[in-house]
């Protein structure tokens, strides 16, 4: 039986990935190593070909199984094409789908025609109904449901058309967690676009280590030492239930191994929440320190940090610590179920910076309860992290408009206020609506607030405005006269941004930053200024256009009425919206409950309209 495994591709217009397929692989060598040598894999959001050409090469590699992983559900649009073309050029190929994506199963199933859906980590659960598809034979063939219902972690349509779930898989072993094989993805994909230039992460280029001549050639790659997280974000989705850690010693050894297979001298550790244990924090501190590598984490909770922690921290290598701090509002903290204090973010970003490490703040703006006085509360909370930094903070915030994705308390809230519809032909209708969109991508996303979309989109410019000027005003030495900015702006535009890099970072040889990415960007929190070219950040943040705060609405209305992507249907409504606000006020406390969503849809859970809908309980508040 041939089987291939492949990536989905997510936001085919924007940033192009780094991280590894490393769910895909996972499959791949469990499959393997149960017999099915003939699986591969089909990197497409790493290759990023034609449409055209992944037609082609389904075509000619003709798979018995094909599996599509899709991490987010933002994916959904590519992934229900690809599903319908399979079907199409190859009859008798059954298409599975997993990842986060497979929280949609009931429309993954029922409206883009998928065969099966596998929930949560899928390693056992592939090999298992791979063992009952080598029998069956071809997708024509009847299924047998009562040797499927014996397959843990899947979900398929029934013999009375219900959508079955038939639980979690137990937990893989610690010890088993990421053993990749990468000969996959010389094989099979690209890797020179996973083992890569430092300089991609802004914060190796802020380390003066970086620069020592003996890391000169040296290349990044990304590793991951846990799975799971031990906080339930209510906007968050997630297959894992608590947390595990990969053993220090497998770390160490897969480090060793990247090091001598590819001249690694970089390490990105990519976990969805890193350090949550002391012990294993020790562990690993003295066993990297010795490997002289440098190294940055993310997904770090900020009640887990103290200065002692960070500061012992660089001395083993570390440069950048990214935290997920999400908002400077308690409120705002406590609906998304941070389980931490505004205290704990302050305390982190201060001792970060203090112990000589580079971070940056990601915001998510618009939760349920999300009012001006929240958004107050975050700027004081982001001029307090940023006054004190030695340059403008443009560069070291990001915020993101909040997305409801299936499997979270905030998208089973979206349903009950009737943002989203129940069928799933109605909830496909969202799914396609936010494909292909991002945090930062403003336009699109849902209004969980009381106030106008616009309004809602402003806060996101205000905060830019409010914080940077803040900034300048507590350094008036590094503003410029405002026609030395308008004279300096003009120039920089033909200045190769590469350079200006250079110049920012103080690197004066040029062999030094040769190397340095094109765009001065942290692409792992989008801090990309909201789209503000380098060259223009300086004069559109000077502090004599500080009245244009006042205008931050008008600005989102003009951007949307031009973006591609926003029909102009939905400009109009929300402009009709915004007139109504000014005629009668904001709604009044529609979510006047400031705890977490978890427990508001405790008690608003409606009914289950369908057996179907009934069986997926468990995926709908994620675990």
């Amino acid at each position: 039986m041939k089987i291939m495994i492949c990536t989905s591709r997510i936001r085919p217009d924007g940033l192009q990935t780094v991280f590894p397929p490393y769910g895909s692989m996972a499959i791949i060598q469990a499959l393997v190593t149960a017999g099915y040598k003939d699986t591969s894999l089909f990197d497409i959001d790493g290759l990023r070909p034609p449409y055209r050409e992944i037609v082609a090469h389904f075509q000619r590699e003709r798979p018995d199984v094909v599996g599509i992983s899709g991490v987010v559900s933002t994916a959904y649009k590519f992934i229900k094409r690809l599903i319908a073309t399979l079907h199409e050029i190859l009859p008798e190929t059954t298409v599975i789908v997993g990842g986060n994506v497979a929280a949609n199963s009931e429309i993954l199933l029922r409206v883009a025609k998928a065969d099966y859906c596998v929930i949560g980590e899928g390693e056992r659960t592939i090999v298992e109904l791979a063992s009952y598809l080598n029998t069956k034979g071809g997708r024509s063939r009847g299924d047998d449901y009562p040797a499927l219902r014996g397959i843990k972690g899947l979900t398929f349509i029934d013999e009375h058309d219900i959508v079955a779930l038939t639980g979690y898989q137990p937990d893989l072993p610690e010890d088993q967690l990421y053993d990749l094989d990468y000969d996959i993805l010389e094989r099979d994909a690209d890797i020179n676009r996973y083992i890569i230039e430092p300089w991609y992460y802004v914060g190796f280029a802020y380390d003066e280590r970086s620069f020592e001549p003996h890391r000169k050639g040296k290349k990044l790659a990304t590793l991951i030492t846990t799975k799971g997280c031990v906080a339930r974000c209510t906007f968050c989705h997630r297959w894992d239930k608590g947390i595990r850690f990969v053993p220090v010693d497998l770390v160490i050894e897969r480090i060793k191994l990247l090091e001598k297979r590819y001249n690694v001298g970089f390490i990105s550790f990519s976990d969805e929440n890193w350090g949550s244990s002391r012990k294993w924090n020790d562990e690993f501190l003295e066993k990297i320190a010795p490997l002289d590598i440098l190294w940055r984490v993310g997904g770090v909770r900020t009640r887990t940090v103290d200065l002692d922690l960070l500061k012992r921290m660089r001395a083993a290598g570390c440069v950048n610590v990214q935290y997920g701090m999400e908002s400077g509002s308690q409120r705002m903290l406590d609906v998304m179920e941070k389980n931490l204090d505004v205290q704990h973010n302050i305390n982190a970003g201060k001792w970060t910076y203090e112990a000589g490490l580079y971070t940056s703040y990601a915001m998510v703006l618009g939760m349920p309860g999300e009012c001006p006085d929240t958004i107050r509360e975050t700027i004081a909370f982001l001029k307090d992290l940023t006054e004190f930094l030695p340059e403008p903070p443009y560069s070291r915030t990001s915020m993101n408009r909040l997305e409801a994705l299936p499997g979270t308390p905030v998208y089973e809230y979206a349903k009950v206020l009737g943002l989203i519809g129940r069928t799933p032909e109605e909830e496909e209708k969202y799914l396609l609506h936010i494909s292909d969109t991002s945090g930062g991508d403003t336009g699109k996303q849902l209004n969980f607030t009381d106030y106008p979309d616009f309004i809602v989109q402003s806060w996101n410019r205000i905060i830019w405005i409010e914080v940077m000027h803040n900034w300048y005003t507590k350094h008036p030495e590094h503003e410029e006269p405002l026609f030395t900015a308008m004279r300096k702006t003009l120039a920089g535009i033909f200045v190769p941004k590469k350079a200006r890099l250079m110049k920012r970072i103080g690197v004066k040889d040029s062999s030094k930053g040769r190397n340095l990415i094109d765009t001065f960007v942290d692409k792992d929190f989008n801090t990309r200024h909201d789209e503000v070219e380098e060259s223009l950040v300086k004069l559109r943040y000077h502090t004599a256009f500080y009245f244009l705060r006042h205008f931050a609405i008008f600005e989102g209305i003009v951007k949307d009425l031009f973006r591609r992507n926003i029909p102009k249907t939905w400009w109009m409504r929300k402009v009709r919206e915004l007139l109504a606000y000014y005629v009668r006020g904001p709604r009044k406390d529609r979510f006047a409950d400031y705890r977490s969503m978890r427990k508001v849809m405790r008690d608003l859970q409606p009914e289950p309209l369908t057996e179907s809908e009934r069986n997926l309980i468990p995926l709908q508040l994620g675990r």
